[in-house]
């Protein structure tokens, strides 16, 4: 036992040197060509972490021995791309759940960020169907520009940009009106957005992605569910965020009870079309599990007063 332990602390030394990082407790097998398995590591040290403590490394936190976060990250960016969108549950449904994501990286925001997605890309994906992370400036010539080039007018945009990121350290909408002209430069690349990355600088963008805080304290995905979620704490409504459909991966916006779910339908006026097909595709799959489960789901897309008063109706009939 005593030569099987050191085999395995001298084996483990040795992936960590060449692998540059801590291994997971799968990663030995026999069929992976070690000399050892997982239940040789727990029969000789007890648990994977004391292993790991006899190595001379630091035990594992929970969801870290489970998840590859290089991997997670890369395959974050390349669904990110796929899909044109940053948005959770459209591009979560082909990885793990968002949960893991949220928990390794502390924000779903921050799993975006650290996958080397940037500003520029958000706004390329908005405007065109078509970008998959291909070198922004030559894909903006090949859309906006004539033959493969920017026109005269267009590199006099980018110039006069340029002066304004020289002077300030950045480029907001609000700069290019104040220091030149918001007209001229939607009128040769559509935005201010695309003269920004056209320049080869990073746009500002207000932080639709990020998580909005209610005055519950609810982490929301957006300002308009935050709103929704005010909404509720304002009738002294009890309600969870996110929480989970029966037997599904699926999150509803706002879970009132175990009978009645509210969804924010906000996405589905997003002008990409296979994007607005898939988000309502999904809602479909929604609505025939709250069926299937006797959930009574209510869908708004806004907070007027005809959508206020759908849900006080559906809060009446089933709390009084």
């Amino acid at each position: 036992m005593i030569a099987l332990k050191k085999t395995i602390i001298k084996t483990v030394k040795e992936y960590v040197k060449s692998h540059n990082k801590k291994p997971q407790i799968r990663t030995f097998s026999k069929k992976n060509g070690y000399p050892f398995t997982k239940d040789d590591i727990i029969k000789n040290f007890g648990s994977f972490n004391n292993m790991l403590i006899a190595c001379g490394l630091s035990p594992q936190k929970p969801g870290e021995r489970q998840y590859d976060k290089e991997k997670l990250l890369k395959d974050l960016k390349k669904e990110i791309l796929k899909n044109g969108t940053t948005n959770r549950d459209i591009v979560s449904k082909n990885l793990y759940d968002r949960s893991v994501y949220e928990n390794l990286f502390g924000s779903w925001s921050k799993a975006v960020e650290l996958s080397g997605i940037k500003n520029s890309d958000i706004v390329l994906m908005k405007y065109f169907d078509d970008y998959a992370g291909q070198e922004k400036i030559s894909f903006l010539k090949e859309k906006l520009g004539k033959n493969s080039s920017f026109s005269l007018e267009q590199k006099n945009v980018i110039s006069e940009i340029r002066k304004i990121h020289d002077k300030y350290g950045l480029v907001t909408h609000k700069l290019i009106q104040k220091e030149f002209s918001s007209f001229f430069v939607k009128k040769y690349f559509k935005h201010e957005s695309l003269a920004i990355i056209a320049s080869g600088l990073e746009p500002v963008i207000p932080a639709r992605n990020k998580r909005v805080k209610a005055k519950d304290g609810h982490l929301c995905d957006s300002i308009e569910e935050s709103k929704l979620d005010d909404f509720l704490f304002s009738l002294g409504v009890p309600h969870e965020v996110h929480a989970k459909y029966p037997e599904s991966r699926f999150s509803v916006d706002f879970k009132i009870s175990d009978n009645l779910f509210i969804e924010y339908a906000g996405f589905s006026k997003t002008h990409r079309n296979e994007l607005r097909k898939d988000y309502k595709d999904r809602l479909k799959e929604k609505k025939k599990i709250a069926k299937k489960n006797n959930i009574q789901l209510i869908i708004v897309s806004d907070l007027s007063t005809k959508s206020k008063d759908k849900i006080r109706a559906a809060l009446e009939s089933n709390f009084y």
